[in-house]
């Protein structure tokens, strides 16, 4: 909840810094603003999904990382679970794991949700598409969103 506060509140400042100004790329200040926050809202939440599944994945003291990346395709097969002779601490931690990666998928999907609806379709599909084909509008990008991460000086 904390982190949708921010996200919101970093893209509604962004949006009352931004102007109306027409660029000669046909994508406007204000449209890649909004793209900018968005897509760097998306990729906070992308890795801290990521670092979790990492955690996750190293498993505990009942079960080591080879072990969880082994057992976790199997864990809708209890044939396979017990072919592999999967304890059921092993068992359980699986399922927690796959509860909490679930529930993290779910709120990231919540939160883009919420994000596209701020940034508007639209404009998202216009701008990701302009990112995608026009080198100018690719360079902007990547200038933009290297300012709101605060790596200015990392443009490519």
């Amino acid at each position: 909840m904390r982190m949708k506060i921010i996200f919101l509140g970093v893209l509604l400042t962004a949006l009352v810094v931004t102007t109306n100004a027409q660029k000669p790329d046909s994508v406007t200040r204000e449209e890649m603003t909004k793209y900018v926050v968005m897509m760097g809202s998306v990729e906070m939440w992308k890795r801290i999904m990521s670092e979790t599944n990492v955690k996750l994945a190293k498993g505990n003291e009942k079960i080591t990382a080879a072990r969880y990346n082994t057992l976790l395709p199997l864990l809708d097969d209890q044939k396979k679970l017990s072919d592999a002779k999967a304890s059921p601490d092993e068992i359980s931690y699986l399922k927690k794991s796959m509860e909490i990666r679930i529930k993290n998928a779910q709120n990231f999907s919540a939160v883009f949700t919420s994000l596209l609806a701020t940034t508007g379709e639209a404009t998202y599909k216009k701008v990701s598409k302009a990112v995608a084909s026009d080198p100018k509008v690719r360079e902007r990008y990547i200038h933009e969103i290297n300012k709101l991460n605060g790596n200015a000086g990392a443009d490519q």
